[in-house]
């Protein structure tokens, strides 16, 4: 995601710098613009999705990645709302080395907040989600009774709990 925020900096400082100057070289303009555009689908457009859906557990996924891309939606409105009375009030030029601005933002928001998720099991997630709303007294009920407790049915507290449970031995013997 860094990588993509500081796209907008490598390729927007200088098309905001020398606006004048390369817009007079056409190719060269659209060649640093499509880069400047194509890192930020890379990185944060990318991200956004993919982060949001690996972050949550299973349980509270669809609502939170909703509220995540909500956030994310919210974020690109608010943004070209912006940047139109830049344009207007400070010229073209201004736009590109805000753009390159927001992108130190990002690389500095993203070190810092974004947690690294590489090679994360997204089953151990769910298994330290459970164990919090166990340890919160949640015992398994969900809606107005219409489910039976799962601590009544038998299901493990653990993971382990359940690989050392002898009813999985009694299973592997009959089969």
């Amino acid at each position: 995601m860094m990588l993509g925020f500081a796209g907008y900096l490598v390729f927007g400082l200088p098309i905001g710098l020398a606006y004048d100057q390369i817009t007079k070289i056409l190719p060269l303009f659209v060649v640093f613009y499509g880069l400047m555009l194509s890192s930020g689908n890379m990185g944060p457009g990318d991200m956004l999705g993919l982060l949001s859906s690996e972050s949550y557990a299973t349980a509270v996924r669809g609502t939170c990645y909703g509220i995540s891309a909500a956030l994310g939606k919210t974020g690109a409105a608010v943004g070209t709302q912006a940047f139109t009375p830049i344009e207007d009030n400070l010229g073209k030029r201004w736009t590109f080395i805000i753009a390159a601005i927001c992108g130190v933002a990002g690389i500095l928001v993203t070190w810092i907040f974004v947690p690294n998720i590489t090679g994360d099991d997204l089953g151990n997630g769910d298994e330290k989600f459970r164990l919090y709303l166990v340890s919160k007294g949640w015992d398994g009920e969900m809606g107005e009774d219409d489910l039976k407790a799962l601590a009544d049915e038998g299901i493990p507290a653990s993971v382990v709990e359940a690989e050392n449970d002898s009813a999985f031995d009694d299973a592997d013997e009959k089969m």
